[in-house]
């Protein structure tokens, strides 16, 4: 399976925060309104194999059955705080 996610990847610049097991996106740090909501109970938090063919830095993606969502940290630090969260911490 071929994903070019390079576009979405790209051109969404929200920001995501991890609350009470639910992620928020927001399209500037400051908003205390999300625009979406989606909630991560039973989600695995993985990084892109490379048969995925997902060129980016800090890329990780959640999925739970055939859902799956691709993110993209904005620098090293931030990626290793959201991959670096404990599995229980999702599941």
């Amino acid at each position: 399976m071929s994903v070019d996610v390079s576009s979405i990847l790209l051109t969404c610049s929200f920001y995501l925060r991890a609350f009470d097991l639910t992620a928020f996106s927001t399209i500037s740090f400051q908003d205390n309104h999300p625009l979406a909501s989606l909630p991560l109970l039973g989600y695995s938090l993985t990084i892109p194999l490379e048969s995925e063919n997902i060129h980016k830095d800090y890329v990780f993606k959640l999925h739970f059955k055939s859902h799956v969502y691709y993110f993209r940290a904005e620098s090293e630090y931030t990626f290793e705080r959201y991959v670096g969260l404990p599995p229980e911490g999702i599941v």
